[in-house]
């Protein structure tokens, strides 16, 4: 069967490395029978010669790829077309029409995003399945009560903690307790979204995935470096955000390359000793109120990252679901008992 020209329509196209990633999806679906003849990074389109029953094959695996495909126009049958209705009609007092834009014009219906109102709907969608059982969020929903478990479990094991260990310490409970709220809230929330990126095993693009090493490496980061800025100073504040937010931000971003790597590893960095150093500035100027908005804050803005990956990606597929309760609870439970051993008994700075 003879080869046509077909444009997909698709998203994510950033940079000239994403070409590689394209070619393979093409050379997979086809067994080497197509071929990329163009890429339009300001479109967002790429131009592919194939047989017409190869389309759908090839949209999924670009789509696996990391760049959904929107639309498919066979521009071979289009321009035969357009050619037949130029010879046909005869146009007078009105210059030639060339061929349409395969792009909208900006504005509501935008090809490049979609609009905000859609995104609102979008994001009040996933939430509604989340909460009333849709089976679509079947593996997002059993992560989510993980992790409301986990967080319970926590709880509960401080307590113990404080009545074995430091036989229900008044004072302990009083210099520590909301520090400690807080070191289970940034150990479940972080693990929630590592997982999350985890279970999906899948390659990202390269905006993507220096996105998701940009918010896991700043989120950690960010939430320990302030943590313990806040009861041990700056110097361990800041040694214990870099140590956390630069690895796992790192980790998180290789699933695109170097960049990726190099994203997380900044993001890390800065979080880390900025989060140390704002909660020593501070320390005499509402510190509780300051960091329960900072949490808030984060938790959104790393909840907005699980949704950008839904977004790009789909749902979690269930055979990918192959977490246990108990690996997610120890993966919660270590990072916060580890801080909450700096916080009581690590070093401090004079000013503490």
């Amino acid at each position: 069967m003879a080869k046509e020209q077909y444009i997909f329509k698709t998203q994510n196209l950033v940079c000239n490395s994403c070409e590689g990633l394209i070619r393979r999806a093409i050379a997979k679906a086809s067994g080497g029978n197509a071929a990329l003849e163009g890429v339009d990074f300001t479109r967002q389109e790429l131009s592919i010669m194939c047989e017409p029953q190869q389309v759908s094959q090839l949209a999924r695996e670009i789509s696996q790829a990391g760049y959904p495909v929107r639309e498919t126009i066979n521009r071979t049958v289009q321009a035969a077309k357009i050619d037949a209705a130029k010879s046909q009609v005869q146009v007078q007092n009105k210059p030639e029409t060339t061929e349409p834009s395969l792009v909208k014009a900006p504005g509501k219906n935008s090809s490049n995003s979609d609009n905000e109102l859609e995104d609102i709907g979008r994001v009040l969608a996933v939430a509604g399945g989340l909460l009333n059982g849709n089976p679509e969020f079947a593996s997002e929903r059993e992560l989510m009560e993980m992790a409301l478990l986990s967080f319970g479990l926590i709880a509960l094991t401080t307590w113990m903690l404080f009545v074995i260990a430091f036989d229900s310490s008044p004072k302990l409970l009083e210099k520590f307790g909301f520090f400690i709220a807080l070191d289970a809230l940034a150990s479940v929330a972080s693990m929630s979204t590592i997982y999350h990126f985890k279970l999906f095993r899948r390659e990202w693009s390269c905006m993507s995935g220096m996105m998701i090493g940009m918010t896991i490496g700043m989120g950690t980061g960010f939430l320990f470096g302030a943590l313990v800025g806040a009861t041990n100073g700056m110097f361990m504040g800041s040694l214990v955000g870099m140590t956390i937010g630069m690895p796992v931000g790192a980790w998180a971003g290789r699933c695109c390359g170097i960049m990726g790597v190099m994203e997380g590893l900044m993001a890390g960095l800065m979080a880390g000793t900025m989060g140390a150093m704002l909660s020593v500035m501070m320390l005499d100027d509402h510190l509780h109120e300051f960091l329960a908005i900072l949490w808030a804050a984060s938790i959104g803005i790393l909840s907005a990252l699980s949704f950008m990956m839904y977004k790009e990606a789909g749902s979690l597929k269930k055979e990918h679901f192959d977490v246990s309760f108990f690996e997610f609870f120890m993966a919660s439970l270590i990072p916060f008992l580890v801080i909450f051993a700096i916080m009581v008994f690590g070093p401090r700075s004079g000013v503490l």
